[in-house]
This record gives structure tokens, C-alpha cells and sequence, in this order.
């Protein structure tokens, strides 16, 4: 690999914490939009655990790795009775968390996707960005706040560095997507 392919990798690299920078963003910003300390132990109780398995995976963890689909639907299974629990509390709070949540996800997916050389990973993880830039705009438009546009602009960003030292790689023939 050439000395410019390893600068793109690096710029790529940025690109990518530069989209984890806005998640802790977001997730922070959450916890400002939810005003209630039941409710916020609920978000990071919530989104905790998804966060950290996709950390674990992104590290290459051989447990995490071995037991995906197990661990997956046990996640599943515990966002579900969480928001079932949530929606039974306060349906206000629960339609907060809900599509938060939903935004973490697609840009947890994101972020988790952002490296991958493969085709179809680099649609999902186009598409992924592009949907929770759009929902942060639209469920953000009322509650503009500091917080809300440094995540937004951040993850933008990253995506942004990325697709572009992506194309400029793909141009020069550094990068092949498989």
C-alpha cells in the first residue's frame, strides 16, 4: 500500500471518529431533551448495552464476534420489554425514547458500517447516515439546540470525509469494493 493510500485510510479513520463523536453527542442531547430522571434511566439504560456491543464488535471481541445472533436478540428482547415498560409509564416520554432510540441505531449502524470495503455495507451505511442525519432535523426543528447541531454537523462531517476519501481511493484504484 502506497504512503497516499495510508493518509486516506487515516482520513478515513477521522471520518469515523468523527460519527462516534456524534453519537456521545446525541445520546447527551437526549438525555437534555428528556428532562426526567426516571426517563433518563430508562434512555441510558436503554441504549447502554447497544452501544457497547457495538463497540465490543467494532473491536473485533472473539466472544462478541462467536455469539452475534444470540446476543442480538437478547438486546431486542430487552429494548423491547423496556419501551413496553416505558409506553405503560408516561406515552410522552415513551414516544421520545422510542425515536431517539430508533436514531441511535441507525447511526450506531452507521458508525459501525463506516469502514467496510463491501458494497452493499457502504449503501446500508449511506443510507443509515442520511436517515438519522434527515430524523435529527425533522424531530429537532422545535428543539434546536447547541448540542443538536454539533451532532448533526459532526456525523454529516464524518460522513461527508469518508464518502469522499472513499471516492478519491476508489478513483486512484486504492479501494475495490467487493
Amino acid at each position: 500500500m502506497s504512503i497516499k493510500a495510508k493518509k486516506s485510510t487515516i482520513i478515513r479513520i477521522i471520518g469515523t471518529i468523527l460519527i462516534f463523536i456524534g453519537l456521545c453527542s446525541s445520546t447527551l442531547f437526549n438525555i437534555q431533551v428528556i428532562k426526567n430522571f426516571i426517563g433518563n434511566f430508562i434512555w441510558i439504560s436503554l441504549i447502554f448495552p447497544w452501544i457497547i456491543s457495538f463497540i465490543l464488535l467494532k473491536l473485533s471481541n472473539d466472544f462478541i464476534s462467536k455469539h452475534i445472533k444470540i446476543i442480538l436478540y437478547l438486546l431486542v428482547i430487552y429494548s423491547i420489554l423496556i419501551i413496553f415498560i416505558v409506553i405503560i409509564w408516561n406515552l410522552l416520554i415513551a414516544t421520545l425514547i422510542i425515536f431517539n432510540f430508533c436514531l441511535s441505531l441507525l447511526l450506531l449502524n452507521c458508525w459501525s458500517l463506516s469502514l467496510s470495503i463491501y458494497k452493499k455495507k457502504k449503501i446500508i451505511f449511506l443510507i443509515n447516515g442520511i436517515s438519522y442525519i434527515s430524523g435529527a432535523i425533522i424531530f429537532n426543528l422545535q428543539l434546536i439546540f447547541l448540542t443538536t447541531l454539533i451532532s448533526i454537523i459532526t456525523v454529516g462531517l464524518g460522513v461527508a470525509i469518508i464518502l469522499i476519501t472513499e471516492y478519491n481511493m476508489y478513483k486512484k484504484g486504492y479501494l475495490n469494493y467487493i
